[in-house]
């Protein structure tokens, strides 16, 4: 009996533990060095965040396989165009072939900025798609959320607009 006890209670803490990994892995954001990241622009040409100091950033890293990242480009692309008066850039990161993201940008259409990663995502703890970050003009992470955002929301829109205040 005593036993049998110990056995579910070992499963248990086992399932539990395993279910707060697994959340930590996929659910939560990982601290990521802004200023390490290795991009390139879809010609090849070296970029970086923090040439765009002054600016708050919508980053967003996404692959073109992925269902709810297409779905959350439009919103982006709408929130770009909604906040075109302020001094708000909106990126996405892949780390997909050039000629994939080159393909990807000329199909969808898209206005955003398309940056290549030369580092695969998995490297720098992104293993989640999308997963996006704000970043203030001191390229402070002020937002980060794993998964699909809204961001024609009215809390989304006024979180982008107060940060230009």
């Amino acid at each position: 009996m005593k036993r049998s006890k110990l056995l579910v209670s070992s499963l248990l803490i086992f399932g539990v533990a395993v279910a707060v990994f697994l959340y930590w892995k996929y659910r939560v954001p990982p601290t990521i060095a802004i200023q390490k990241l290795e991009l390139t622009d879809l010609q090849g040409h070296a970029v970086s965040l923090p040439s765009y100091q002054g600016k708050n950033m919508v980053v967003v890293f996404f692959a073109t396989w992925c269902g709810p990242c297409m779905k959350e480009i439009p919103l982006l692309q709408q929130a770009e165009i909604n906040l075109q008066d302020s001094s708000n850039l909106f990126v996405l990161i892949s780390d997909e072939p050039l000629a994939r993201l080159q393909s990807f940008k000329a199909r969808s259409g898209t206005t955003l900025q398309v940056l290549h990663s030369s580092l695969p995502l998995k490297e720098i703890g992104i293993v989640t798609y999308p997963t996006s970050y704000i970043l203030n003009k001191q390229l402070q992470v002020v937002f980060n959320e794993v998964g699909f955002v809204d961001w024609t929301s009215p809390e989304s829109t006024s979180n982008l607009k107060n940060l230009g205040r």
